[in-house]
């Protein structure tokens, strides 16, 4: 099981976004009950083309074998009261689920993320389905990345969950993961690539595209 949190900070924070940030992740990490948990911060560069309409700035993983919806929604029920101060609560997520290994790969210090949306023409359960059977073919064929990760969010224990830590966010159905060496890796080898255009419409099919999302963060994984 794991946590997503995506995180849209105050306008004026500034460094104090990053720094309470920074300390709730050293928080969580070094809490009674992060036995067996891996917490992972994630940061959005300055420079990051993706996600133009995109307000997240940082991101926190939370992921382990044994662990619940229960008990990542308890770990993180105090996150929103201690980040309100820099951060828009209502504008940030809280997402819950299941990670999907479609390519396997070692600790990468950059993620693209995707947080898609269905359409009207699927159910979640469908979505789903069609997203790890059909479109998983365009992550496997992308270039340039190290591995790719299908997380399948859970609508009702995301529903509850953020409710318990104070997050707005949690209707998403879907994160693509990208796993990469580096973003000008990356982009040197999408922009050779024609894959787009195809992936693009399959996505047309089944994806809300209008109101999904997508960025880069830096990686700085749990030692």
């Amino acid at each position: 099981m794991k946590a997503l949190i995506h995180l849209v900070p105050r306008a004026g924070s500034g460094e104090a976004f990053e720094a309470r940030v920074r300390e709730q992740v050293h928080a969580l990490r070094e809490g009674p009950d992060a036995r067996g948990l891996e917490i992972n911060l994630m940061l959005r560069p300055k420079d990051d083309p993706f996600g133009k309409r995109t307000a997240f700035q940082a991101a926190i993983e939370l992921r382990g074998d044994h662990a619940t919806a229960a008990s990542l929604s308890a770990r993180l029920a105090g996150l929103g009261r201690n980040l309100a101060e820099v951060t828009h609560l209502d504008l940030s997520t809280l997402l819950l689920g299941e990670d999907v290994v479609i390519i396997a790969s070692e600790k990468t210090p950059v993620r693209y993320q995707y947080l898609m949306r269905r359409n009207t023409s699927f159910d979640h359960p469908g979505y789903l389905l069609r997203y790890r059977e059909i479109h998983a073919q365009f992550g496997i064929e992308t270039p340039g990345i190290l591995g790719y990760v299908q997380f399948h969010v859970d609508p009702e224990a995301s529903r509850r969950g953020a409710a318990q830590a104070g997050m707005g966010v949690w209707g998403v159905d879907s994160v693509s993961e990208l796993h990469l060496a580096s973003l000008e890796t990356f982009l040197g080898e999408i922009s050779k690539s024609s894959i787009g255009p195809a992936a693009i419409a399959d996505e047309e099919v089944f994806v809300d595209r209008a109101n999904s999302y997508d960025l880069v963060t830096h990686v700085e994984w749990q030692e």
